[in-house]
């Protein structure tokens, strides 16, 4: 059994994957993808040795965001998470755990983000418990150079995304309006259970499903 303050002596690919899909999460979470996003996704090399499940998700969200334009992307993203009145879907912490915004699960959050240092970006407009805001912070802290114990990264996975992101990634792929987002839900569920796993206190191989 391999420890999990051990992990990182000898990074695997995933090791090194991990904060970049999160960022990619993040970037497509917090607003339309931009064409620089976009440009990058389509010309991403999918790097052999990562998890199965993660890699073909990884492949068959590629695909899609070639098939689409930025045009298309952008009036998918406002009417999916924006909308008239509000999207087809809240993607708050605060909403999916107490169907109430700016609630207990932000002021959760936050405490354990002043514990790690960190605090709210000068005229962000989303709060911290955003899907996409939370998904910036789980790339900061995953990073290799982040100083942040896997211990540390665990109990922050397990208290503030594993009670609510892996269902609304579930919930992302079945929304009427989902076209290319439905890959993105795709993979950042697969993400999600892949990082549950990581994350545990047990043997992690990137040969895993």
């Amino acid at each position: 059994m391999i420890a999990v303050t051990d992990r990182l002596e000898s990074p695997t690919t995933y090791d090194r994957a991990r904060s970049d899909v999160y960022a990619l999460l993040a970037a497509l979470l917090t607003r339309p993808p931009s064409t620089k996003v976009l440009e990058g996704i389509r010309s991403l090399d999918v790097e052999e040795g990562l998890p199965s499940q993660l890699h073909t998700a990884l492949v068959t969200f590629c695909e899609a965001c070639r098939s689409h334009s930025h045009a298309e992307l952008e009036l998918e993203f406002r009417e999916l998470f924006i909308g008239l009145c509000c999207g087809e879907i809240v993607p708050f912490a605060s909403w999916y755990r107490e169907r109430r915004l700016m609630a207990g699960p932000l002021a959760e959050l936050r405490g354990d983000l002043r514990c790690l240092g960190l605090c709210r970006c000068e005229g962000a407009c989303e709060p911290e418990d955003h899907a996409g805001v939370l998904c910036e912070i789980l790339a900061m802290i995953s990073r290799a150079d982040s100083g942040v114990s896997l211990e540390r990264q665990m109990s922050f996975f397990k208290a503030h995304a594993l009670p609510w992101l892996p269902r609304f990634f579930r919930d992302l792929q079945g929304l009427r309006g989902a076209v290319f987002y439905r890959d993105v839900g795709i993979l950042g569920e697969v993400f999600m259970n892949t990082e549950e796993r990581y994350l545990s206190p047990t043997e992690f191989t990137g040969d895993e499903p």
